[in-house]
């Protein structure tokens, strides 16, 4: 029981030590920018729930923990960016070699969307990586009535009742067929669908890049996207240069998919098949 407190309160303190990071570029920003300043970022806790103590167990038992990212990533080098880990070095070969003596398939803690985990959002449970409190928050603080609605319909879509409808997440390594590239013309502006989610101007951004710049986007998977088949561990890298500095940001391969299909509801290729975007 205190192992499971002291957990929580753990994890409370991250995500307020990482509001609290935020807070401050913003304030920074609007100094340097001669703007008002940014209102207060207040993030409810999200935390994860699991049904009991003893289920718990087995799950991490059989699960890729953060104890083992930190375990075998020790020696490389990073940057905190906003909570975020941006190695100096491709943490790719290191992380499918401990997955493979382990037996067990990478997670991505920092994004975690695994099958044990949930989130809770006005006190309901609920998948995480759909919708958050910080979600939450922001629509129904908009006053636009479209906004709001949103809260109502994403939560319906993160519930895990196994409806049709429904959105879950799919290991991409465990669909049949599919690839992080399924040709080589696979980036293109063409295959840039946005999907269910009201978010037009990132999805414009990819078009963008894909239409000009195709190389740059398979340059950025560099090793993880060697003959265009995605590792049986689910991990991959993707090479950024924040600042003009190379770094690598590590993923886990978990895809949103519509529950009892293949079909994802969010920004996606028009190449069923593809998986970089």
């Amino acid at each position: 029981m205190d192992n499971t407190r002291s957990e929580r309160n753990a994890g409370e303190e991250n995500e307020e030590a990482r509001s609290s990071k935020l807070q401050r570029l913003f304030d920074q920003y609007c100094v340097e920018n001669s703007l008002p300043p940014y209102p207060p970022i207040r993030t409810p806790a999200a935390k994860v729930v699991r049904s009991s103590r003893k289920n718990r167990n087995a799950v991490d038992a059989m699960t890729w923990s953060q104890q083992n990212t930190e375990s075998t990533l020790a020696g490389v080098p990073f940057d905190d960016y906003l909570g975020l880990r941006l190695y100096h070095s491709d943490p790719i070969d290191l992380v499918n070699a401990a997955c493979q003596a382990k037996g067990k398939m990478f997670i991505d803690h920092e994004f975690c969307v695994h099958d044990a985990s949930e989130i809770t959002v006005n006190g309901e449970q609920l998948t995480p990586g759909i919708i958050t409190p910080l979600n939450v928050q922001d629509l129904a603080n908009s006053g636009e009535r479209k906004r709001v609605a949103r809260i109502k319909h994403f939560s319906k879509m993160a519930r895990r009742t196994g409806s049709s409808g429904e959105w879950t997440w799919v290991r991409g390594s465990a669909m049949p067929g599919r690839k992080m590239f399924a040709s080589s013309d696979s980036v293109c502006s063409q295959n840039v669908i946005q999907g269910k989610v009201g978010n037009c101007g990132f999805c414009s951004g990819f078009a963008s890049l894909a239409a000009q710049f195709p190389h740059v986007a398979m340059h950025a998977f560099g090793a993880s996207a060697t003959g265009a088949q995605l590792v049986g561990s689910g991990a991959f890298s993707i090479c950024l240069y924040p600042g003009g500095k190379k770094r690598f940001i590590l993923l886990d391969d978990y895809v949103l998919c519509i529950v009892g299909t293949a079909a994802s509801p969010s920004l996606h290729s028009l190449n069923e098949n593809d998986l970089w975007i």
